[in-house]
């Protein structure tokens, strides 16, 4: 089976270039109505948010406090050698289950630990390596069955891999350190007991592949790094929280592909790409972080992009139903067109000032999400942009708002009140055609044209909108002039 698995990520990988979805030719369809064919929201997703978050502060609180209260072991407990370079641990006498490498020797720096150093000592549960370390070496945890939790340097950890002469034979990975040849072998040497992973230091990027198939590994804690390659931590089917730090720029494609057991992640705001797929089949992720929506700021700007879809109509089917809430991070412009198209479990989005645009069908048939805030920067609104989120039962409007598009609010049944900025001038054709729910309006002063079928159907309203004298109305507007 897995032979079967890595085919087909490897042929995912040649079939995925940068492609983009063709927003910038995109035209409103007038004539859209919320689709019926599309499936109701799942109610049940793994996770509440609340479990999810609980999830994460338990893991980063054990990532934090581990070796908090543990001394450096005494050095007749170690065996080693110095050299001018420094101290090189070769090897472990004592039985203690905590291990705290010190970080110096009878004066000199612990600089090395050796191949196989701490080979088959299966009574060690605990290890922290200290970051004067700058290697560490082939199989020096080999065999160590009990292991649990392992801190050290990154640098020191995943660095390329070169043969006798000095030739590179591959990327740095996770496995190599447990006596792994290949990172293919990354869930063969690396003990199926080590839940927590704290990386310390500094590091450059993590490499394709550098923690491919670590299927036991629960938290991963890196340092600063520039990016996440392809398949980094593909396979990790146990990780259920990785904080990759605030200084990545890009997350490669099938990143984190089938890190199944994964409730929360945040693509920090210095990141600039993310690849295709880069979050495919995480299926328990409950809550997303992102700089911007999709591949980049300019580029495949739909959500399901990062989830494998190659084009934003075959979005829906690769959300994660437990995926509940996504939090925009302040330096994001806009929200293309699309860019939430058919994500039926979205309950709640984070939408920071700064945002200036709201593409076509953005958030077209979001039919879980219950309430927005749009910030004061926001300028535009495209044409069907809301259409269909029949639970949305609260809109709270910022007061630069001057474009709204047709059929913007159109079916979203569950709408109680509008209360629309001075700023907006011009309501458009059936922007809340079928908002049945809807009981107040106020339109604010600046209004001169009401148009078409703009509030069609709202038979509900009973606190009616006071008119501008001068604005036009157009037909099929009697439920605010009755």
């Amino acid at each position: 089976m897995k032979k079967i698995l890595l085919i087909l990520l490897a042929l995912a990988l040649v079939a995925t270039t940068a492609c983009t979805s063709g927003e910038g030719a995109d035209t409103a369809d007038t004539t859209d109505t919320a689709t019926e064919t599309d499936p109701p929201a799942p109610t049940e997703p793994p996770y509440t948010l609340e479990e999810a978050e609980d999830i994460t502060q338990k893991h980063r609180g054990v990532a934090q406090d581990a070796f908090a209260a543990s001394a450096p072991c005494p050095a007749e407990e170690l065996t080693f050698e110095i050299t001018d370079g420094g101290v090189c641990i070769t090897g472990y006498k004592g039985n203690d289950v905590t291990v705290v490498i010190p970080s110096e020797i009878n004066g000199a720096q612990v600089v090395k630990i050796a191949d196989g150093a701490f080979k088959s000592l299966t009574t060690l549960r605990a290890l922290c390596i200290p970051d004067t370390v700058t290697s560490v070496g082939f199989g020096a945890f080999d065999g160590c069955a009990g292991l649990v939790t392992l801190k050290l340097p990154y640098s020191a950890a995943i660095y390329e891999i070169h043969n006798k002469d000095g030739e590179k034979n591959s990327d740095g990975f996770f496995g190599y350190i447990f006596g792994a040849e290949d990172y293919k072998l990354n869930a063969a040497k690396i003990p199926f007991k080590l839940e927590t992973v704290i990386f310390t230091g500094d590091g450059t990027t993590v490499p394709a592949g550098a923690f491919y198939d670590c299927n036991d590994v629960k938290a991963v804690t890196l340092p600063p790094v520039s990016e996440i390659g392809d398949l980094a931590f593909a396979l990790c089917s146990s990780l259920k929280y990785v904080d990759i730090g605030n200084s990545v720029s890009k997350v490669g494609k099938l990143a984190f592909n089938e890190c199944t057991s994964l409730v929360e992640l945040t693509i920090p705001a210095s990141t600039k790409e993310i690849g295709l797929g880069a979050i495919q089949g995480c299926g328990s992720l409950t809550s997303l972080t992102l700089p911007f929506v999709g591949g980049s700021e300019d580029e495949n700007t739909y959500l399901g992009y990062i989830f494998g879809a190659e084009s934003y109509t075959m979005s829906g089917g690769f959300f994660p139903i437990s995926l509940q809430k996504i939090t925009l991070l302040e330096g994001c412009k806009s929200i293309g067109n699309n860019a939430f198209n058919g994500f039926l479990t979205l309950r709640e989005i984070i939408i920071p000032e700064g945002v200036v645009s709201i593409g076509l069908r953005a958030f077209r048939n979001c039919k879980g999400l219950k309430a927005i805030s749009l910030p004061d920067s926001l300028v535009s609104i495209g044409d069907s942009a809301f259409i269909g989120c029949e639970s949305l039962t609260e809109v709270r409007f910022g007061k630069s708002l001057a474009q709204m598009g047709m059929q913007a609010f159109m079916h979203c049944a569950s709408l109680t009140g509008v209360s629309l900025p001075d700023s907006l001038t011009k309501i458009p054709a059936s922007a809340f055609d079928s908002c049945t729910a809807l009981k107040s309006v106020s339109l604010g002063k600046g209004v001169t044209e009401i148009g078409k079928n703009a509030f069609r159907g709202c038979d509900s309203i009973t606190a009616l909108p006071t008119i501008p004298e001068n604005a036009a109305v157009m037909d099929g507007n009697t439920a605010i002039t009755k």
